[in-house]
Order: C-alpha cells, then structure tokens, then sequence
C-alpha cells in the first residue's frame, strides 16, 4: 500500500519589548501536527490574547469571547472545559478542532493551548507525534484539506513564563474561568511543510482450515508491528507496543500449525502504520477478499506488561454475547486472567475501543475481542524497552488465544451477532 505523508519543520518565537526567545517543536511546545496550516500565516508577528477557555456557547450561556477583539491575534487558551461542565454532554467544547474552529470564526490568526497536567504526564507522546510525519493511504487523499489557522500547546513551565509581568500572572489564570485580557508579548509562528509518498506492507499468514466447507471462513489474528522509529539519537523500542502483541500471535500460530485441527482457517495480520493512524488495518479491511467472509477479529496491543494475572478485555460483548463468552471460556480453561472490562464503559474517556486496530474489523461489521495491558510509565518512550516483557504473560496469552481462536475455527454456526 502507498502512504502519502507530510513532515514540517515547526517553532515559535516569543517576543517581549527587551527579547525574543525561540522554542522549538517538540521540546516545550508542539504543533498539532492533525491539521495543516496557512502558510500566509507563518513569520509574522501577532498580538496575544487570553480568551480562558475559547468557548462560545449560547446553551451553556457561558462566552470567553464576550467584549473582548481577537481579530489578527492569536488567542491564548486553557485546556479542556471548565469544572462546571459535564464531561460527557460538553465533551465537543474541550476538543481542540472546536477550539480552532471558533478562535477562527473570532477573527483570530492562531491558538496557543496551555497544557495541563495530564498532557505534561505524556509529554513524550505528544512530543513525538508532532514531530513525526502525518499519513493518509493514498486513496483516502481524494478531497483537498482547507488550510486553516496553526494551533501549539506550550507546556506548563513555558505557559507560566509566557504570563510574568504580564496583567495576570499563571495562577490567577488558573484560578478563574472568565478573565480574558491582552498580553504585552508578542508571538511568531514558524512552519513549513514537505509531502512524500512511502510503500508501507501489511504481513499476512494463514492456517487454512481443514472442513472443505468452513475453510472459506476466516478467524483474524492481529497485532501491529510497526512503531514510533529513531528521533535524533533517541530509538523508540516499541518492546510492549507491541513487540508482545507480535510474539503472542507468532506463538499462537506455531501452536495452530503443530496441533492441526482447526475446521475454519485462521488468518494472522501483522498490520502496518497503526501508529500513523491505523493505517494498515484500514487498507487489509478495504481490499482482502478474505475480510467478508471473517466471522471474528482477535487484536493484541500490549500484553507484555503489568500484572501477570490480569488482561483488559475490550470490546468482547460489544457485538456478540455469544463471542463474550467464548473468550470467558477459552480463559478459564488456560491462562485464568482476572478479565478487566473497565474500558467497556461507553463513557470511559480513553475510546480504546477506537483507538486500535480492531475498530476497522468492527466497522465491516466483524465482532472483535482487543486484549491489552494498559502500560502508560513507558507509552511511546524509549524506555520501553525487552528486560522490562513479563514473557510469562505473553505465554499465558499466547494459550489463551490459540484456545479461543479453536473454539472459533470449530464452532458448527457462525457467531451470533446481537
């Protein structure tokens, strides 16, 4: 599959009446490298504003833009929404498309987003996704993207620099909802944009099934083999992310080789370009024939890490209780995880059932099981790293796979979807 990418060079500079101080991309600020911006913006000077938390809304009464002119200035926000709103009801109004969007629809030229506390926590991440080249499969590149006005997020120590000397100083910010006033310094935005195309593979095995009927049926197997790569002199091991996802299902496909008595067959994807965006999972999805006549996907994103004794089991009763319960059987009978269903909740802010590679399984309608540990001391840091793999844990999911994927490969109907 071809992927056509966009890589930028980004910074800002901070201007006061005595200095300027450059910060570049990826050390105490980062662009949001989802959208693509104005290029007639960039290398000039705009005026900055505080506007709290740059919200609108006549439902909420509530307007951090009343009374005050953003016009060709860049607008200074908080993140997310106040503590008076509802997480989930006002959930559109903390995003940051809506937050550019309206800074936009006020005149502004630019957003500066103060991180909070849980974005300082991933820093690293964030870091390296704003500095790593943004993907789109080549056919998804149909439509021509609007450019709009650039967005950072200046991290806490920059954000309490940024307002000294100024009207209000950090704490007063974060102490009170509705201020909004202007600042004496000054901001310049930096970027420039290079587009490549770049051949990217999926990896794909089968274990053709044995029944001359059912063998035209499929169980999907995956995990992504790709990850974050070299930054400078840094590498990005990608040891639980998912190096353990890749080894369960190398392991569970030895074992279905050696035992030989699956009656469907059994594909095992090694999808590419999950972390570009699900890249790879999208394009198997849209153009293997296999994918109509898949009854069940059974995705692994990180299973080498935390206790030996529990797995989160995501998305399993989703589309099929019949499918839940064959995982709870499969379970019980080897590795005897304590099944974890906490991010099953519809109203959990982590969306993990979107967020891997799975959700392009769901989206042709295959009922999916996401197995994953949760390891966030190490997420998309160099530090994860092979001494810290439990290999004890991924053999007892290993086990547990290949069980299931049998009792899927041999059931006499197809999986009743609810």
């Amino acid at each position: 599959m071809s992927l056509k990418g966009i890589s930028g060079n980004s910074n800002i500079i901070i201007y006061n009446s005595l200095e300027s101080k450059e910060i570049l991309n990826g050390s105490n600020v980062f662009y949001n490298p989802m959208i693509t911006c104005d290029t007639s913006l960039t290398n000039k000077k705009y005026p900055i504003v505080y506007v709290g938390y740059g919200i609108s809304s006549e439902e909420k009464q509530f307007n951090n833009y009343s009374g005050i002119d953003v016009s060709n200035k860049v607008v200074l926000l908080k993140s997310r929404i106040p503590e008076s709103f509802n997480k989930t009801e006002d959930k559109k109004l903390s995003q940051w498309r809506y937050k550019i969007s309206n800074a936009k629809k006020h005149g502004a030229k630019g957003v500066i987003l103060i991180a909070d506390k849980k974005m300082e926590s991933q820093w690293t991440g964030y870091a390296n996704w704003a500095t790593s080249s943004r993907f789109k499969l080549i056919e998804e590149d149909t439509a021509k993207e609007t450019p709009t006005i650039p967005m950072v997020v200046l991290s806490i120590e920059e954000s309490q620099n940024l307002f000294q000397n100024e009207l209000f100083s950090y704490d007063e910010i974060s102490e009170n909802d509705s201020l909004s006033f202007d600042l004496i310094k000054q901001v310049e935005f930096q970027f420039s944009y290079e587009k490549e195309i770049k051949t990217a593979r999926n990896v794909i095995g089968i274990k053709e099934g044995l029944d001359e009927k059912l063998k035209n049926e499929y169980i999907v197997i995956t995990a992504h083999y790709d990850h974050l790569g070299k930054k400078g002199e840094k590498t990005f091991n990608g040891a639980d992310d998912d190096g353990s996802g890749v080894v369960a299902i190398l392991e569970t496909m030895r074992q279905l080789s050696l035992q030989n008595n699956n009656k469907r067959s059994v594909v095992v994807a090694f999808h590419t370009a999950e972390e570009k965006g699900l890249k790879g999972s999208k394009y198997l999805t849209a153009n293997s024939s296999f994918i109509k006549s898949t009854i069940a996907n059974i995705n692994i994103d990180m299973v080498g890490r935390k206790s030996v004794d529990s797995i989160y089991s995501i998305g399993s009763k989703k589309m099929s209780t019949e499918f839940g319960k064959l995982v709870e059987e499969a379970n019980a009978q080897t590795a005897k995880f304590v099944l974890d269903y906490k991010f099953d909740d519809p109203k959990d802010p982590n969306r993990f059932y979107y967020r891997s590679d799975h959700v392009n399984y769901v989206n042709n309608g295959i009922p999916i099981v996401f197995f994953y540990d949760y390891m966030m001391d190490d997420y998309h840091k160099p530090s994860d790293t092979v001494d810290k793999i439990n290999f004890e844990k991924i053999n007892k999911m290993s086990n547990l796979v290949y069980h299931l994927s049998l009792k899927l490969a041999n059931l006499d109907h197809k999986l009743v979807l609810d």
